[in-house]
C-alpha cells in the first residue's frame, strides 16, 4: 500500500512539473507575440519590416506551438499512468 502511495506522490508531482512547462510555452507564446506586434507597430511604414516581423513571428509560433503540443502529450502520458 506504501509503495502505491509514493508513486501517486511522484505522479502528482510529476503532473505539476509538466503543466508548469506548459504554462513557461504559453507565456513565452504570448511574450513572443506581444514583442513582435510592438516590432511592427514600431515599423509599420516600412512594409518589407512588417512583413519580415510577421514571418519571423509566425515561425518562432509555430516552433512554440509544437512545443506546448508535445508538453501536453507528455502531461497527458503521466496523468494516464
Amino acid at each position: 500500500m506504501e509503495e502505491l502511495a509514493s508513486e501517486i506522490r511522484s505522479s502528482r508531482l510529476q503532473v505539476k512539473k509538466e503543466q508548469g512547462r506548459i504554462l513557461l510555452k504559453i507565456d513565452e507564446l504570448i511574450a513572443d507575440a506581444t514583442q513582435a506586434r510592438n516590432a511592427i507597430v514600431a515599423r509599420v511604414d516600412d512594409p518589407r519590416a512588417v512583413g519580415g516581423q510577421l514571418v519571423a513571428c509566425v515561425r518562432r509560433g509555430q516552433d512554440n506551438f509544437k512545443k506546448v503540443v508535445n508538453l501536453n502529450k507528455n502531461y497527458y502520458d503521466v496523468l494516464s499512468r
